[in-house]
């Protein structure tokens, strides 16, 4: 994934996602987490059992090199969603 991304990934641990695998603590858009929560074996994304890596992108198109990069490997990428949030009101 590093020479894809052209970057080094660190790695992390919070309580909220566990470990997981980000560009660095400034720049948490992109993280890379095991599907299985380590201490419960529960799935994280339930949507996606079959999927043992998860790689978001959060504001993808403020990130136009990273998302390219990421659509033109379609033979280890899988897209499984987009959400879009939208304001209330808007």
């Amino acid at each position: 994934m590093e020479d894809i991304l052209g970057r080094e990934l660190e790695a992390r641990e919070s309580l909220h996602k566990g470990e997981y695998y980000c560009l660095g603590v400034f720049e948490n858009f992109l993280f890379l987490q095991d599907n299985e929560n380590i201490e419960d074996g529960e799935i994280v994304e339930d949507e996606f059992p079959e999927y043992p890596l998860i790689l978001y992108i959060n504001d993808a198109d403020e990130y136009p090199h990273y998302r390219d990069a990421i659509q033109a490997r379609s033979d280890i990428f899988v897209k499984l969603q987009t959400k879009q949030w939208q304001p209330r009101g808007e």
